[in-house]
């Protein structure tokens, strides 16, 4: 599975991670995402069958604003 998170304004400090489970405290990490640029992160894992996996977008320092997150399986 690949995760593509973008968004258009550079002073954005946005990050992506992937969880097996709903509580940030408590669950492993699939994976974090790697800065692709300025505007975007990427990040590529495998999720075992029967799975359920929670994506985090989360503002670093309070950072906000509009993003889109692509979803690829292959």
């Amino acid at each position: 599975i690949t995760l593509t998170l973008s968004w258009t304004d550079p002073s954005l400090d946005l990050d992506l991670f992937v969880l097996n489970g709903g509580n940030v405290s408590t669950s492993s990490c699939f994976g974090t995402g790697a800065a692709a640029s300025a505007t975007s992160e990427t990040l590529t894992f495998a999720l075992p069958s029967a799975t359920t996996a929670w994506i985090v977008v989360d503002g670093n320092n309070g950072s906000a604003g509009t993003f889109t997150l692509t979803v690829s399986c292959s």
